[in-house]
């Protein structure tokens, strides 16, 4: 059905059935001029009035005043002396017989019967409403047939109605209603991993960000990005273009242009015209060409500031800081730079001068949220570099006494709650105590950690990013293997730290966390951190442990060399640690997806099979091989390959994909290549 049909279909139906009942009823009146006129005339008025097709049908195009267009919904009139002379002619008509109502009855019926028909095509709706969409324009003339398919028997099919509903719903504001479709039909059987999955996901994100939750955002587009990445979707590069916005919104440039360069190179990898597919590839280059500016006003200073810091630049972060508060003492943004002063000399290692600036700023500020702030940061100084968990306890339970203490309803100190009841969770789970880390994750996630989307059962809501580690707990999981916390020493409590953080998607704490790991084991301690590297005192398995959750940390930023750095390290570190194989998988995955280096993929998935004949990851390797024997055009290699996957591992999860997918994918394939051979070759 044409995306045309389809917009007139929807005041069309009944207009016509009404015109049909008007002729009816004109004939029964036996000729009464007067009925005639009432009931023939004035709605012949209307039905033009509303662009309608039967002035088409029924009087002609002469009917028509010059100038004006039809056919296409715009507004088209009939002059006076028309419309008179058409009811005479009707009347004409209805005094003969009663074959013209009957005849209309019948057009009616024939015309409905087709739009009706139209309907039971979904894919001919929802390729319809995909190019309105596509094309900017308006979607509601299509919403009511999409909503009819949100009842249709394949999820797939109301996944597709379900994306379109909820943009036309996005488009009116109203991002509420189109986030509960999109995640409603989300989790519908096969949705995920179909094509309108990343679409929902894509939407999902852009749903968060409009409502000003930008991390929530991130947790999706990062979840998409490393999960889908080996398929080939445009709505990646758009994926990759909000993440790549987002970032640039929050100062975090590097990552910006780490995102849109990423947007770039799958585009050129996938689309020979990015353009034809709706790609505007030059709209992300000028972004990343616009990312610097010069600082010339506080906020400006600001911004440069928090990009250094982000950068771990902690001297240059720190001038820049210090000049807002002597150049702009007025600011708004001097007592978050009095913080971060004491966050840069931490991150430059000068600890003890850190935990002296914060506890000045502590009493100058006595009722400021950022106060709460430099509590918290004195507890993290405890935990995180001292391994002092009372210490940290003590400056954690300050500040939620000064919270709850009056201040929870002061401007600003709503931001900090998140961080307090996490770091309270933190300081439980490591603890031990499962129940009362729970709690306080629980308090955190309705502070600071909005639901992402809701189960297709209506369950309630679940998955934030909290959500994912307070499900994980409850179920009885650890996020920490056994052989990493089997030593209780330092190494063990930053491995914990470093995993919840990475869970909850604070990249930068996790970050800090691993890297203070790998340092005490390379005994390079700085400055005042000269006790620490026996207190961390790390096993062999957890500096294995670190540089898995680093490149983990690296593969979400689009740092993939960095990735395959740390992979690759994990596994020379700990090559018999029950994780290594899964390394490999990944190491193929980020090689041949975001790398481009089919041969490096290979190798990865067939060390697999060499080294860990009895790993978990043997026939997620077998399948991989075979897929990539196909991608790269292999089509003899490739068939061989699945046939015998299907004959090892029949009841894999993979192998519905290969019998009903990738078999008939490979045919079609090898087709194309042969007839594009022959083309070549000419007759």
């Amino acid at each position: 059905m044409s995306s045309r049909r389809l917009r007139k279909f929807n005041h069309h139906e009944l207009i016509i059935w009404i015109y049909g009942a008007i002729i009816h009823v004109a004939f029964v009146a036996c000729m009464d001029r007067s009925m005639v006129e009432m009931y023939v005339n004035q709605p012949f008025r209307c039905i033009t009035q509303r662009g309608g097709t039967i002035e088409a049908l029924c009087l002609g195009r002469d009917a028509l005043r010059p100038g004006l267009p039809d056919m296409n919904g715009q507004i088209a009139s009939i002059s006076s002396r028309k419309c008179a002379q058409i009811s005479r002619i009707m009347v004409g008509y209805l005094q003969i017989s009663r074959v013209a109502a009957m005849l209309s009855l019948i057009l009616c019926g024939c015309t409905v019967t087709d739009l009706r028909a139209a309907d039971r095509s979904p894919s001919r709706a929802l390729e319809a409403a995909e190019q309105l969409h596509r094309s900017g324009e308006n979607l509601d003339p299509v919403v009511s047939h999409l909503q009819q398919l949100l009842r249709h028997d394949d999820p797939l099919v109301k996944a597709g109605a379900a994306l379109y509903v909820g943009h036309a719903l996005f488009a009116r504001d109203r991002i509420d209603d189109a986030l509960e479709i999109w995640t409603r039909h989300a989790h519908g059987e096969g949705v995920r991993e179909s094509r309108w999955g990343i679409s929902l996901s894509l939407a999902m994100a852009q749903g968060r960000h409009r409502q000003g939750n930008a991390q929530d955002a991130l947790v999706i587009l990062d979840d998409l990005i490393s999960v889908r990445a080996a398929e080939v979707h445009t709505d990646m590069v758009r994926a990759a273009d909000l993440a790549g916005r987002i970032h640039a919104e929050h100062n975090q440039s590097e990552r910006a242009r780490r995102a849109w360069r990423w947007a770039i190179a799958y585009a050129r990898r996938h689309f020979s015209d990015p353009a034809a597919e709706g790609l505007d590839m030059a709209a992300i280059r000028r972004a990343l060409r616009d990312l610097d500016t010069t600082p010339s006003t506080a906020d400006a200073v600001f911004s440069q500031a928090e990009r250094q810091r982000g950068r771990e630049r902690w001297t240059a972060a720190q001038k820049l800081y210090e000049q807002i508060v002597e150049e702009y003492p007025h600011s708004q943004h001097v007592p978050a730079s009095r913080w971060a002063i004491g966050v840069c000399m931490m991150g430059a290692g000068r600890l003890q001068e850190a935990a002296t600036h914060w506890r000045s700023f502590i009493d100058e500020d006595p009722s400021g949220p950022w106060r709460g702030s430099a509590m918290i940061s004195l507890g993290d100084l405890a935990l995180e570099h001292r391994l002092r968990i009372r210490e940290a306890k003590h400056f954690y339970r300050q500040a939620q006494d000064l919270f709850e203490g009056g201040a929870e309803g002061a401007p600003g100190w709503d931001r900090i709650a998140y961080a307090l009841y996490q770091r309270l969770g933190l300081l439980a789970y490591l603890e031990a105590d499962r129940d009362a880390a729970i709690a306080w994750f629980e308090r955190a996630s309705r502070r600071g950690a909005p639901q992402l989307h809701e189960p297709g059962d209506g369950s309630g809501p679940v998955e934030s990013a909290m959500d994912l580690l307070i499900g994980s707990l409850r179920d009885g999981n650890d996020l920490t293997p056994e052989v990493v916390r089997r030593t209780s020493n330092g190494g063990a409590i930053l491995c914990l730290l470093g995993d919840v953080y990475g869970t909850t998607h604070e990249l930068d704490q996790a970050t800090r966390m691993y890297r203070r790991v790998i340092a005490a084991a390379k005994e390079q301690p700085e400055d005042d951190a000269v006790s620490e590297s026996a207190a961390v005192a790390p096993t062999t398995t957890q500096i294995a442990w670190a540089h898995r959750g680093l490149g983990n940390i690296h593969y979400v930023s689009f740092e993939f060399n960095q990735a395959q750095e740390h992979y690759a390290a994990a596994i020379a570190i700990a090559p018999r640690a029950p994780w290594a194989d899964d390394l490999l998988i990944r190491r193929g995955v980020v090689a041949y997806s975001c790398q481009s280096q089919p041969e490096e993929a290979l190798a990865h998935y067939r060390r697999v099979l060499r080294e860990y004949p009895r790993g978990d990851q043997v026939e997620t390797a077998t399948y991989f091989i075979a897929v990539l024997h196909h991608w790269e055009g292999h089509f003899d290699a490739a068939e061989r390959l699945y046939r015998d996957f299907l004959r090892r591992y029949p009841r894999s999860t993979y192998a519905e994909s290969v019998r009903h997918y990738h078999l008939a994918e490979l045919k079609r394939d090898r087709a194309q290549a042969d007839k594009q051979q022959a083309a070549e070759l000419g007759p």
